[in-house]
């Protein structure tokens, strides 16, 4: 995702943390041997909102709590989950033009160009948070799980063992 040194420059510029501080949490960090976001991460030193919304003003990208968006099934399935997950990206809403895109890394200018050619729509970035991005892909799972119901019920009756014998097959 970002860098040691690319997290510490967006950390000073937005002013998220003090330079004695982000010193400090620099050092433990390396003397840990884990990446200073993680620490950052592990130790609660500062919210993931506060870190990503620092990351967005910095790229001036704007920012989404993708929390309390509710994300049409098709406008997510735009984007499959294999590559939402590799990329850490959702599509979140469509106009008639534009897609809009919830990502962790803004520069990922490979995928969003990828996504411009398959969708014919301007790709719209915005930074939003891990715990949201994975959130959003759990949704996956539950539409799949829901379409299996639903195949299930149409198909008619159940066995005993609660799987419908053909979809089984």
């Amino acid at each position: 995702m970002f860098s040691n040194e690319q997290l510490a420059q967006i950390i000073l510029d937005q002013k998220i943390l003090d330079e004695n501080d982000l010193r400090i949490h620099t050092r433990r960090a390396q003397e840990l041997n884990i990446s200073l976001y993680e620490y950052i991460e592990s130790k609660k030193i500062i919210t993931q909102a506060q870190l990503f919304e620092g990351i967005a003003t910095y790229y001036n990208i704007p920012f989404i709590d993708l929390k309390n968006t509710v994300i049409r099934k098709d406008i997510m399935m735009l984007i499959p989950e294999a590559i939402a997950q590799s990329h850490h990206i959702i599509a979140f809403d469509k106009t008639n033009t534009e897609l809009k895109i919830a990502a962790l890394n803004p520069k990922d200018l490979e995928i969003f160009s990828f996504l411009k050619k398959k969708t014919n729509l301007d790709i719209q970035v915005y930074i939003t948070t891990p715990s949201a991005i994975n959130d959003a892909i759990k949704t996956y799972h539950l539409g799949l799980k829901a379409e299996f119901g639903n195949i299930q019920k149409e198909s008619g009756g159940e066995e005993k063992n609660g799987q419908n014998k053909d979809l089984k097959e």
